[in-house]
């Protein structure tokens, strides 16, 4: 009996990772998309208050217009999550979240080259990226954004199925009689419990990442169209606000076009068109969600699944009585 219960408990310790596996990985590859979002956004900002701001004194900002700029900002109906704004230890935007200080550490690799950090000691997660000079060569304050895509997970499903492969699990861990086929049925359903678990927390993963490139691509539009008509603008440079987007100038747009933002069927590209018009034209951008975190997931999902499969095949296999052709003899009384 003492042989059966090893790697009947192995085997349940392994569904139990295998569920644990799954959450964690979508959840921290998720957790990746949105502060990849969040930079790229306060990034995006920062390009667009270099565009839009005059120079000032010491190679800076026009200090009044800075601060009014990222004040419209901050206040813009179309900025999701939040934003903040900091010159040198100066905020010039309200720090509603408890961002200052900045550890040095972070400061420190941002002043060292890096191109974004996470910040974890506020209330929410923020990403910070460096507000540097006119000359871009020093960096003299930084930019934080968070909250700007929503996560997609745990939704309903996540948890429907979560709770179902431990139901199973716990089905297999009683002792029953019978031979090993009696408890195939459950082994089975376990295995597809697991399955669709991944799936699901798959698939919110993939939304996340394409809702995040929708939200990108949006706000870009919104930031380059409002860049194109502030005073003293050089049109030449809006292209630079779209951070980590393909831009490609454009003719007129017609009205359809120039109010929504859409997906390529073929490459799932998302597209959308800023009009400029002073330049009587527009610039396409055009962002296709990355998918490097979506192989990655797929790997983990893959090996957790495998755990959880050899879990379920040992359960099945050990956490039994076995029987004879005269009838059921319990193993320790033979």
């Amino acid at each position: 009996m003492r042989s059966r219960l090893i790697p009947g408990a192995l085997g349940g310790l392994l569904v139990l990772g295998a569920i644990g596996g799954m959450w964690g990985s979508a959840r921290l590859i998720e957790q990746r998309e949105r502060d990849r979002a969040d930079a790229a956004l306060a990034a995006s900002a920062v390009a667009f208050l270099t565009v839009v701001v005059p120079a000032g004194p010491a190679n800076g900002y026009d200090p009044a217009r800075l601060l009014a700029t990222a004040n419209t900002l901050e206040r813009a109906t179309f900025w999701p999550g939040g934003l903040a704004l900091s010159l040198g230890a100066v905020p010039l935007l309200p720090d509603t979240i408890g961002l200052a200080p900045v550890p040095d550490s972070l400061l420190g690799l941002l002043a060292q080259g890096a191109g974004s950090v996470v910040a974890r000691h506020a209330r929410y997660r923020a990403s910070l990226v460096p507000l540097l000079d006119r000359d871009r060569t020093g960096m003299i304050g930084w930019a934080a954004a968070w909250g700007t895509v929503p996560s997609s997970i745990p939704s309903s499903l996540t948890i429907g199925f979560s709770v179902l492969a431990v139901v199973l699990l716990l089905a297999l861990l009683v002792p029953t009689r019978g031979p090993m086929a009696r408890r195939l049925p459950l082994a089975t359903a376990g295995v597809a419990a697991l399955a669709l678990l991944g799936l699901d927390l798959r698939l919110g993963v993939g939304a996340t990442t394409a809702r995040a490139a929708a939200v990108r691509v949006g706000t870009l539009k919104r930031l380059i169209e409002m860049a194109a008509t502030a005073p003293g603008v050089r049109q030449a440079t809006l292209p630079e606000i779209a951070i980590g987007v393909r831009v490609e100038p454009r003719g007129t747009p017609d009205s359809a076009s120039a109010a929504t933002t859409w997906t390529e069927d073929s490459s799932g590209a998302v597209v959308a068109m800023a009009a400029t018009p002073r330049t009587g034209g527009a610039l396409e951008l055009t962002l296709v969600p990355p998918d490097d975190g979506i192989r990655r997931l797929d790997l983990l999902l893959a090996l957790a699944g495998g755990a959880g499969l050899l879990g379920l095949l040992l359960l099945a296999a050990t956490v039994r009585y076995s029987s004879g052709t005269g009838g059921t003899t319990h193993p320790d009384s033979a």
